[in-house]
């Protein structure tokens, strides 16, 4: 995947590599393409993805102990892929030309990112198949992921009952059930007791909504890193416009760009404003304190001032 970066849909790549067929003992070669064909958000086990699609086309092409041609295999996996966390949260293969001994032309399976415990407890991620027929996974393009979130806009704020149990009605799945259903409860307690619910939201100040992103890719004296820039324009983007922030975007910054954030947050916040704070880039743990720290594009390796 980290051919692919940065992540865009038409991004394309391919390679060639060879090997012994597993089997037949009789060496393959293979050719095969990647493409980000689109963006989607896909649910698995009640949790939503927003991943790239990749769809990836491999043809082999099995030779003789004698070098000549005998048979060609082809498959087409979509992978879905969840660039934050750098995991392949889903993948579907289809045989379209199968040789292997347990495959067969058409046959499709479907694998989901699921934990798995070791013996000694450690715990990892991969993907398990699970069969065609039982998998219970729903995978909604953007344009309809768009439409979940309009809708819950809408309502977000809605001091009517019947706004939630629309969006619940519309959107049985959707991104913001949890909250849908929060907010009705809430408002059938306020129903039930009115003077109560206003007299303790008469007086909270709530304040401004503030972050801070910081996304650090380019350093000075450690490894340079690729995403994380992206990650942080990401997320700023999002912020900003789905949840109303007030957003201070930092790329690259120096440790003084940093502390200068900083101090103009202690000179203008008020008391009850809220202050988000993202950062994306190489981070260092003191193991004698405990403490993680952030690490500037001007640190220097195992030097506690930079």
């Amino acid at each position: 995947m980290q051919k692919l970066w940065p992540l865009k849909v038409g991004n394309k790549i391919s390679v060639e590599i060879e090997e012994i067929h597993e089997w037949s003992g009789l060496p393959r070669a293979w050719q095969i393409d990647f493409e980000v064909t689109s963006t989607a958000v896909v649910t698995v086990k009640d949790r939503q993805f927003a991943t790239y699609v990749v769809v990836e086309t491999a043809v082999g092409e099995e030779f003789s102990a004698g070098g000549g041609a005998m048979g060609e295999s082809k498959y087409k996996t979509t992978h879905w892929y969840e660039p934050t966390a750098g995991l392949v949260v889903k993948s579907e293969k289809t045989a379209i030309k199968a040789t292997g001994r347990d495959e067969a032309d058409g046959k499709r399976t479907v694998r989901l990112l699921d934990s798995v415990t070791y013996p000694d407890g450690t715990t990892t991620h991969a993907l398990k198949p699970l069969e065609t027929a039982s998998t219970q996974v729903a995978t909604r393009s953007m344009s309809e992921a768009a439409k979940d979130s309009a809708a819950w806009e809408e309502i977000k704020f809605s001091n009517r009952i019947s706004d939630c149990q629309r969006y619940l009605r519309e959107f049985p799945s959707g991104m913001f059930v949890v909250l849908a259903e929060n907010q009705m409860r809430s408002l059938i307690g306020r129903q039930a007791n009115p003077s109560a619910a206003s007299e303790a939201l008469a007086d909270i100040q709530f304040g401004n909504y503030h972050a801070l992103v910081i996304g650090a890719n380019n350093y000075k004296h450690l490894t340079k890193l690729k995403t994380a820039i992206n990650d942080a324009k990401s997320i700023a983007a999002s912020l900003e416009k789905t949840y109303g922030f007030k957003v201070r975007l930092l790329l690259d910054p120096t440790q003084g760009d940093i502390i200068d954030a900083f101090d103009d947050y202690l000179e203008t916040l008020e008391f009850q404003d809220n202050l988000l704070i993202y950062y994306a880039g190489h981070g260092w743990l003191d193991e004698t304190t405990d403490r993680g720290y952030w690490l500037p594009v001007d640190a220097k390796q195992g030097r506690r001032s930079k």
